[in-house]
């Protein structure tokens, strides 16, 4: 392509993950993997566009391909890389965005290319890159099937894997039929959570998938993977993909810019990089009151206080129906409030905060050892632990207090309790409404309820996959 005659391209390895970046010329001289996207172009006819290769290109001259075709250049997005090959190969910038059809791995056949194959409808006109491409023609389905069975030393062997491929799957008869699907992950302190639901937010998928925190990165694996097995499902086109995980999100949506203590390289990774795929990525609390508010306990609410109760202490607060965010992100944060000054600093270096009360984090630390996790100390409450008894009642005494005091902060319509330690259920909303009934501010004897979560540890997941769906349509109509 004129002016990008010495492109840097990612280099991956055989699960297609990066491992270094070279210059075009020397992946191809030493046969390296790497990435590229094919776009296959129908117009109103059903006919596809095929485009001839210069005879001037260094592989598969004058060969037939696919309508677009390119190589992804290092550190970039796949369909970022789908619309500029589109805008310099055809002179056509598609005006929805175009959608992914399948996958192939690297092999000799693709040139040791990992392949994302997307479709788009256009009827033209086009304007064709002279040193790309030296003609472009629309075929009949079924006369490029014989063609291709009868003449494919006239294709690029990339196009024949894709074409045959593509008339395999059924895919031309298919397409329309395909569902929309809305996809949100929720990367917590042990555990991913994943939907995918309809745009009228029927769950169609979900899944739970554990790993070992200290092993580097290993969310991150465990993440593509899942979003790997959406796609390959082949029961719906994922349109929008939003990510919850815990920490401050940066200004673009598209990355944690802060998170301490946990999660070590979750900092800064840009998920649209990572996933190849633009990815929406929220705050975990306030991507859970998100799902609460759509079709939770905070549904028809403008005014809410939402916690989460796990390994930390999330939260999130909803005024006149506008998320709180602040300055930095930090607004809303309410596991850090502060309830005891002599006590410990939490990992936000805040003393005795509602995170060190009533977080599993913590639990360890609270029972002298004894626990090590909330829910066993639940469990010997209920067969009879006098010292389990003491010390949940103690922090749930905590935890209340701090409700009384978000109560009288933000004058909340309700207060929404999620996470792990939410399963509890009666043991730990009963004494809170018992203790908030000695200490609220009452007001004409009204009461601010305190609800547990509809949505359950899928909250997240399902805040994040609405969100990022509302943000396509905004971009897509």
């Amino acid at each position: 392509m004129p002016g990008r005659s010495e492109e840097r391209f990612d280099v991956v390895d055989e699960r297609n993950e990066v491992i270094g970046q070279l210059p075009r010329s020397e992946i191809h001289r030493l046969g390296l993997r790497h990435r590229a996207i094919h776009l296959l172009v129908f117009n109103d006819a059903g006919e596809v566009l095929l485009q001839k290769r210069s005879t001037k290109k260094d592989t598969f001259p004058g060969c037939w391909d696919s309508s677009v075709s390119g190589h992804v250049d290092a550190g970039e997005a796949w369909e970022t890389c789908v619309r500029r090959e589109s805008e310099e190969e055809i002179g056509y910038s598609p005006r929805e965005r175009p959608e992914e059809l399948f996958r192939l791995t690297a092999c000799p056949q693709t040139g040791q290319e990992f392949i994302r194959v997307y479709r788009c409808r256009a009827n033209g006109p086009f304007e064709l890159s002279p040193a790309e491409i030296d003609e472009a023609r629309w075929f009949k389905l079924a006369d490029l099937d014989r063609r291709v069975i009868d003449r494919p030393q006239e294709f690029a062997s990339a196009f024949v894997l894709i074409w045959r491929r593509y008339r395999s799957l059924g895919v031309a008869a298919a397409v329309a039929a395909k569902r929309e699907l809305l996809v949100g992950l929720d990367l917590g302190g042990s555990r991913i959570k994943a939907v995918a639901l309809t745009p009228e937010g029927t769950r169609h998928w979900s899944r739970r998938v554990t790993f070992q925190e200290n092993r580097p990165l290993e969310w991150s694996r465990r993440i593509r993977e899942l979003t790997e097995a959406i796609d390959d499902s082949g029961e719906g086109t994922v349109v929008s993909l939003g990510l919850a995980a815990p920490g401050l999100v940066a200004e673009d949506d598209r990355s944690i810019w802060h998170m301490p203590g946990r999660l070590r390289g979750l900092e800064r990774l840009n998920w649209s990089e990572r996933l190849g795929r633009p990815v929406k990525v929220l705050n975990d609390a306030q991507a859970a009151l998100l799902g609460e508010s759509w079709m939770g306990a905070a549904q028809g609410l403008a005014n809410v206080v939402f916690l989460t109760l796990g390994t930390g202490v999330g939260g999130a607060a909803m005024v006149d129906g506008n998320m709180l965010r602040g300055v930095l992100g930090r607004a809303g944060h309410l596991g850090h409030m502060c309830l005891d000054a002599d006590g410990p600093p939490d990992i936000c270096r805040t003393p005795g905060s509602l995170e060190q009360v009533i977080g599993n984090c913590s639990i360890r630390q609270r029972s002298g050892g004894r626990f090590a996790d909330t829910l066993d100390l639940i469990q010997a409450m209920r067969a009879g632990d006098r010292q389990a008894r003491f010390l949940w009642l103690k922090s749930v005494r905590l935890l209340s207090c701090g409700l009384v005091s978000l109560i009288n902060l933000f004058d909340p319509e309700a207060i929404v309790i999620g996470g792990g330690i939410a399963l509890a259920g009666g043991d730990l909303f009963d004494p809170i409404a018992n203790y908030l009934a000695e200490t609220e501010w009452l007001v004409s004897d009204h009461q601010v309820p305190v609800k547990p979560a509809r949505l359950g540890d899928l909250a997240g997941a399902t805040g994040a996959a609405i969100s990022a769906y509302r943000d396509f349509r905004a971009s897509y109509g």
